[in-house]
């Protein structure tokens, strides 16, 4: 595992690298597991009170995406990159104009959240696009 280059993704997106990661050893001899993940999504109701704080931080006054939303360095940039990386379709016109309500109905979010799902891979390359 310590000499893989690319084992687990990550960018300049805050968003994907703030979750809590485990890594482990793998007891597995069979071939199509020497790379697993188990990932647990969060819970529909925790979902939502993340996305009321979220919102808080990104929104402005008039209802409207902050400026400091967009400087990564900022609460409201890490807000924005999270909302960003789960409902990455969705403009910023869009995000302003939709509710934590519309947000929790999304289909592709319903359908996760609450999961855990199993990942496994002979090899890194697989095992990181997979991922």
């Amino acid at each position: 595992m310590l000499d893989e280059e690319r084992l687990v993704p990550a960018n300049c997106m805050r968003a994907c690298t703030t979750v809590v990661a485990e890594m482990s050893y793998n007891d597995s001899h069979k071939e199509f597991q020497k790379y697993r993940a188990e990932i647990e999504f969060i819970k529909p109701d925790d979902w939502r009170r993340e996305l009321v704080c979220l919102f808080d931080e990104v929104l402005d006054g008039n209802g409207g995406i902050n400026r400091e939303s967009h400087n990564p360095d900022s609460e409201a940039g890490r807000a924005y990159a999270k909302i960003r990386a789960v409902y990455h379709e969705h403009t910023n016109e869009m995000l302003a104009a939709s509710s934590v309500d519309k947000l929790m109905q999304a289909n592709t979010v319903q359908q996760i959240l609450g999961t855990t799902k199993h990942i496994n891979s002979k090899d890194c390359a697989s095992f990181y696009h997979r991922l």
